[in-house]
């Protein structure tokens, strides 16, 4: 019997803790899990990070979850350390600003980051059916391609290329120009797998910049994206419960029609548990009739009846 594909609850955490301005959405996907607190050092089912991701999608936009992606690597202060004293060391190796000494570093850093992100999913990972991990390909110099297999879809395209933006900004950007082309036509997706296919192009700048002042205008440009988005989405949300306060008034008043006044409010009021369940009380029942109704009946249409009735 084929073992389900799970997943670190690092992992999960790592994605609730990024989505903590948006922290709702991940809370309803949880809940519906019947889970009540993550355990870092469990496994859990692949789909769950699947769902929080597509709740965000369908709610924020694509922006979303580049915004996610982007902020993800803050999670893991040893793996940008550790990437920051490779690059570093590397650097210090031969002479700064040298294009051909630049590009020896660029390309033993996208080797090393392959190497140490394959040791990441191989413990990040159980049971799945996909060959998860990184693959880096060579097209030029200036231009390489990563197939990056996770359990993700390929609609959620945006949080890894998030990731891969803020790695690249924080690391390499105060000498490189960086562009990422994901590349849709190329990638694939299974039941519990994607390869994204990223294509980047890198060309060195004229003159040094700081990388955190670069990290900082592309999170402000995310930013603002991002609340533009959410504001609609408020408005949205709004609208919804409008719609929604409409309909109940329009049932409400046709119950009206039916119910004693007392016994209405009470329901729309809360004050009544509408559950069927046995109850004992004491009633007075009153029986009537209605003078000459069944002759009065016989000679009527039965919509006239109904308006003599009401």
């Amino acid at each position: 019997m084929k073992k389900n594909t799970q997943i670190s609850g690092q992992t999960i955490l790592s994605t609730i803790k990024t989505m903590s301005a948006l922290s709702a959405v991940a809370e309803k996907v949880l809940r519906d899990h019947g889970i009540k607190e993550v355990d870092p050092d469990r496994y859990y089912p692949f789909e769950i990070r699947r769902q929080i991701h597509q709740a965000t999608l369908d709610r924020f936009g694509e922006i979303a979850l580049i915004y996610f992606g982007f902020n993800t690597l803050s999670n893991y202060p040893a793996w940008q350390e550790m990437m920051t004293k490779f690059v570093k060391e590397e650097r210090e190796k031969g002479s700064a600003g040298d294009p051909d000494h630049e590009l020896g570093v660029l390309e033993k850093y996208l080797r090393y980051v392959e190497e140490k992100a394959n040791e990441a999913f191989s413990s990040g990972i159980l049971n799945g059916s996909g060959d998860y991990g990184y693959k880096l390909f060579k097209i030029d110099d200036n231009c390489w391609e990563k197939h990056i297999t996770n359990t993700s879809q390929i609609s959620h395209w945006g949080f890894t290329l998030g990731t891969e933006n803020n790695n690249f900004l924080t690391l390499l950007s105060d000498v490189w120009h960086h562009k990422i082309d994901f590349q849709k036509e190329k990638s694939e997706e299974g039941p519990d797998w994607c390869r994204f296919v990223m294509r980047h192009t890198f060309s060195l700048r004229p003159e040094p910049t700081v990388a955190e002042q670069n990290v900082m205008e592309e999170k402000v440009k995310i930013n603002e994206t991002l609340i533009v988005s959410v504001m609609e989405d408020a408005e949205n949300q709004k609208s919804i419960v409008e719609n929604q306060k409409e309909e109940l008034q329009a049932v409400s008043k046709s119950l009206a029609k039916y119910l004693p006044p007392q016994i209405h409010e009470a329901v729309f009021a809360g004050r009544i548990d509408t559950q069927i369940t046995a109850r004992r009380k004491k009633l007075s029942i009153f029986f009537s009739d209605i003078k000459n109704f069944t002759a009065t009946a016989e000679g009527l249409q039965p919509e006239d009846l109904t308006k003599y009735l009401n």
